[in-house]
Formats: structure tokens, sequence, C-alpha cells
């Protein structure tokens, strides 16, 4: 164990060289040691650079395989989609998919169900009332129905 000293010269919190090399060869980064040891991120980086180690880093691609990539790729996802879900960079995504040779996903997913849009639609109703019914907004319903090719006029519901 190793007394370090603050800037006013006072004693500090006792630091574990032994447990620093443990969690470093167990492949924590510097913060995740920190919050284990107590200590601030920086003092674990300067301990670690003062016994010759590197720093471990999460390279977030490799936490992503090419299958998962392609499956949600596939799901009609964007990068910026992607990346959220798999918590990683919006470059390294798009990196990944160019690659990959994936074309890119242009525009946002519908957030309403197609299916239950076409047979409202095919029922006549209007794109406010199909909206009302599914909690969605009017342009929402409209576009899903552009998307579809149900932009016809529907025949008049009898009254």
């Amino acid at each position: 164990m190793l007394d370090l000293r603050g800037a006013a010269g006072k004693p500090e919190v006792p630091f574990d060289r032994g447990a620093l090399l443990a969690h470093h060869a167990a492949g924590l980064t510097d913060p995740e040691i920190a919050a284990l040891m107590g200590i601030t991120a920086h003092k674990v980086a300067y301990q670690r650079l003062k016994l010759g180690l590197p720093g471990n880093v999460k390279r977030g691609s490799a936490l992503m395989s090419n299958d998962t990539l392609r499956v949600l790729h596939a799901q009609g996802l964007n990068d910026r989609q992607i990346a959220e879900r798999v918590e990683l960079a919006v470059a390294t995504v798009s990196e990944r998919r160019r690659k990959m040779g994936l074309p890119v996903q242009m525009g946002r997913r519908l957030s309403v169900d197609t299916d239950r849009v076409a047979q409202l639609r095919g029922e006549g109703l209007s794109y406010t009332e199909i909206g009302r019914r599914l909690g969605c907004g009017r342009n929402t319903v409209r576009r899903a129905c552009v998307r579809l090719g149900l932009t016809e006029a529907p025949e008049p519901k009898p009254r």
C-alpha cells in the first residue's frame, strides 16, 4: 500500500497497486477501476502510467457483430438508430455498414402498424379517423398510406 499525499499535504485514501494491477489485468478501463477503488480516474491513470501499463480501451465495434448489424439494418433501422441500440458512435456504425456493402437507410421508420392502417383505410376511414384510432397523427397515417400505395381517396362511408 502506498500512501499518497494530496495537494495540501494531507494524507489521502491509501492506494492499492495490487488492486490496480488485478483490475487492469481483468480489462477494466480507468474510470471503471476508479469506481471500484473509490478514487478518481485521473489518479488511476497516473498510477497506471507510473507502472508502465497501457490503457484498457473498450472498442465499441468489437461489441457489435456483423450479423447484429445485418439484422438491425434489415429491420429498416438507419445508422443513428442502430448506434443508439448498440451504444456505439454513429460514425462507427456507418463505417462498418459501408465496409459490409449495405446501403444507406434513408428516412425514418414508420411509428404505426402499416397492416392496421391498410385495413382501416380499406374500410373507408379517413387519415384523421385512422390516426385517432391508432393514437398517431394524421400525417403519420398519410405517409404510411403513401408508402403502401393507398393514396386514392376511399369511397365515402355511408351515414
